[in-house]
């Protein structure tokens, strides 16, 4: 439902009205309520002195029965509902009447009891503030129903009042605007309304200003048509220019990070991903493999199939090795005819494992280019880190030493540096 201006002034006033004499009569209710609850304070505070001091003699000679019988008198009185009392140990001596877990409801009072300056047990009582309650919501009540009666009677004068001075030129002027403006936005009727005051005053105004704002109107929708083609013209070349420069963006990225010949990893990219890799500060003992991988007699391949014919093998070989790693490991090529991958959260066993597939997928699946097969095989070394940070240049230098043991001992390897002897110039 559409709200009027008659039912948004009354919805306003009786709005603050209502906010108004709700917040007064809920601050006069608070200090009621405080009144009230002090009064419960100093009778619980007076109830439980007296009672301390009455059942110290009791408490220091362990009178069981005594402190008994004063309580079942004490709970007598008709505002307390529970009291109890333990030793200086914090043993029950003596209870009497039900607890009660509500705080609100029952509020507590606790005590020392003392004998000599000396604190001999604890009195804990509960009162009954239900009288406190319903006087308390009594009184908001009451309150409710005058500030109610208030609100509705100040509301209805001031309404009236309101939708004379104000809704009644508003809404004249509400449905001349409404009639005035043509699907060209002009303004064809001036407003009948005349009044000294400032609605009066703002009726005028608009009708004098009525022929230069149609005037106005017709120059400024010219200009708006030729910009508006003009914007979208603009906008069209620029999503253009953002598209290309996004895919320029992209393959700048890849280039700086991809070997272009083999599409893996180059090695700049790869050295700074080991480097977090190994540089890790966490000494979690999961392990870190790396493999450097070499295309045995590659120069031979050269030789005998041309240059392309190498490229081919590279590429070849680079497919075998996205191939055959894990979604969690990363490859890339070093320079020339040799790889490397980094295998992450795998043990010794786990990256011999790993380079031995590898190795088989070489020598049993040659490059196979229309009539030529070429035939070739790899050497793999190894290396497994266990504790970090460990840098970079340590790992190649330990799977550049068990790769030169497969070179050395026949090529076609798979070697581990943590297999090999150790001289003391290579540790």
């Amino acid at each position: 439902m559409t709200l009027g201006i008659r039912r948004k002034m009354l919805l306003i006033l009786v709005t603050v009205l209502v906010i108004a004499v709700g917040v007064s009569g809920w601050l006069t209710m608070r200090k009621q309520e405080r009144d009230l609850y002090d009064a419960i304070e100093l009778r619980g505070q007076e109830v439980i002195k007296h009672a301390a001091n009455a059942l110290a003699l009791y408490a220091v000679s362990y009178d069981y029965h005594g402190i008994q019988l004063l309580l079942d008198e004490l709970i007598q009185s008709p505002d307390l509902v529970h009291a109890h009392v333990t030793s200086a140990k914090g043993n029950l001596m003596a209870t009497a009447g039900p607890i009660s877990p509500a705080q609100g409801r029952h509020p507590s009072f606790e005590r020392p009891i003392r004998f000599d300056n000396r604190q001999v047990g604890t009195l804990t009582i509960q009162l009954d503030d239900a009288d406190i309650v319903r006087r308390v919501t009594e009184s908001r009540n009451e309150l409710l129903l005058r500030e109610l009666l208030l609100v509705l009677l100040v509301a209805i004068g001031e309404f009236v009042a309101l939708s004379y001075v104000i809704a009644r030129p508003i809404a004249i002027i509400s449905r001349t605007l409404e009639k005035n403006a043509d699907t060209e936005l002009r303004i064809e009727h001036p407003i009948p309304f005349r009044s000294t005051d400032e609605l009066g005053r703002l009726a005028d105004h608009f009708n004098r200003m009525r022929k230069r704002l149609n005037q106005t109107q017709r120059q400024l929708q010219t200009r708006m048509e030729a910009a508006d083609a003009q914007l979208v013209q603009t906008n069209q070349t620029l999503i253009l220019q953002s598209e290309k420069l996004k895919k320029a963006n992209q393959r700048l990225i890849e280039l700086s990070r991809t070997d272009a010949l083999t599409g893996l990893y180059n090695r700049r990219h790869f050295e700074d991903i080991m480097t977090r890799e190994l540089g890790d500060q966490r000494n979690d003992g999961v392990p870190c493999s790396l493999l450097i991988i070499d295309i045995d007699r590659f120069k031979q391949i050269n030789d005998t199939h041309g240059h392309a014919m190498g490229d081919a093998v590279l590429k070849h070989f680079s497919r075998q090795i996205r191939e055959g790693v894990r979604q969690q490991d990363i490859a890339c090529r070093i320079g020339g005819e040799e790889f490397a991958v980094a295998c992450r959260n795998t043990s010794h066993q786990e990256a011999l494992r790993l380079a031995e597939r590898l190795r088989e997928s070489a020598e049993q699946c040659p490059l196979i280019d229309g009539n030529t097969q070429v035939f070739y095989t790899v050497s793999i070394g190894a290396t497994t880190v266990t504790t970090r940070p460990t840098d970079l240049d340590t790992a190649f230098k330990h799977a550049d030493q068990a790769l030169y043991a497969s070179k050395e001992t026949g090529r076609n390897r798979v070697s581990h540096h943590l297999d090999q002897p150790q001289p003391a110039h290579l540790a």
